[in-house]
């Protein structure tokens, strides 16, 4: 069992707080919707086309799902994201989620990273850093911090995209000093220089609406038995005045027995996800 997703949250909670966001979120998105039209010049689009040096996003989500795991013990999440953009060049920004649930404590999750984006014709070659970080919160026994950094390096062009991320530190605290008591497996030295690699391919659609879907691969350094792959479809709709509503299907080939948490929870299994934010620039 991988104790790290452990919550102390009751299914009770989890269900009435995930009822008042899908209510909510629907209550905004027809309001949103039915607001009065406004010039084209003035209808904000997705976050990444945003004009301007500085963009962001703020959101209501049923769950943190990332590369294809819950981080939230199927919670739901408010979540934003925001940027300072250099054009042409670099940019620095970071990633908030106000709950996820690691080695049986909740703690929130704040992600600065900074990159720079170089153009070769219609060719956009993005490279940087990524940190994970959960503020004044560590392993129980092993005392293991679970911030973790990577770097990464991307290309895309026109729809597609090819992003590769390589951990500069522990895999999440993995080592030989938490690999037992914090992921129920046997020893094995450090996981730094584990890796991931992921396509994308996004299509604009008639009415507003973006199609997308996503592959990945997880490899963990000197422990593979937690590899795995994810995959994702889903759809996001604009609507009027920069916000969006979408939803997803992800699934992964995860062991169970090594992603199941406290609650019995398989935190790697196929899962739906709705979200309703507001992006703004």
């Amino acid at each position: 069992m991988v104790t790290r997703f452990a919550t102390r949250t009751r299914p009770g909670r989890v269900r009435k707080r995930l009822a008042l966001a899908l209510w909510l979120a629907a209550r905004l998105a027809f309001a949103a919707d039915q607001a009065p039209a406004a010039s084209p010049a003035s209808v904000s689009s997705p976050a990444p086309d945003l004009p301007g040096p500085f963009i962001g996003d703020l959101g209501v989500y049923t769950d943190y799902i990332a590369r294809g795991l819950s981080y939230t013990s199927e919670r739901t999440s408010v979540q934003a994201h925001f940027e300072y953009d250099w054009t042409p060049g670099p940019y620095v920004g970071v990633a908030l989620n106000h709950y996820t649930s690691w080695a049986g404590s909740e703690s929130i999750e704040v992600d600065p990273y900074a990159g720079f984006i170089t153009h070769i014709n219609e060719v956009a070659i993005d490279t940087g850093m990524f940190s994970w970080v959960y503020p004044g919160h560590r392993f129980p026994v092993s005392r293991n911090q679970y911030n973790t950094l990577e770097a990464f390096a991307g290309i895309s062009y026109s729809v597609v995209g090819v992003k590769f991320w390589y951990e500069l530190t522990d895999y999440f605290g993995l080592n030989g000093t938490s690999a037992r008591p914090n992921y129920g497996l046997a020893p094995n030295g450090s996981s730094q220089g584990s890796h991931y690699i992921e396509g994308n391919l996004s299509f604009s659609l008639p009415q507003g609406f973006t199609l997308s879907l996503h592959a990945g691969h997880q490899w963990i350094g000197r422990y593979d038995r937690l590899d795995y792959t994810d995959a994702q479809i889903g759809v996001q709709k604009a609507l009027r005045r920069g916000f969006l509503f979408g939803v997803s299907r992800t699934d992964t080939n995860a062991n169970p027995a090594l992603y199941t948490d406290s609650r019995g929870i398989d935190l790697a299994r196929g899962k739906w996800l709705l979200y309703f934010k507001w992006s703004f620039s």
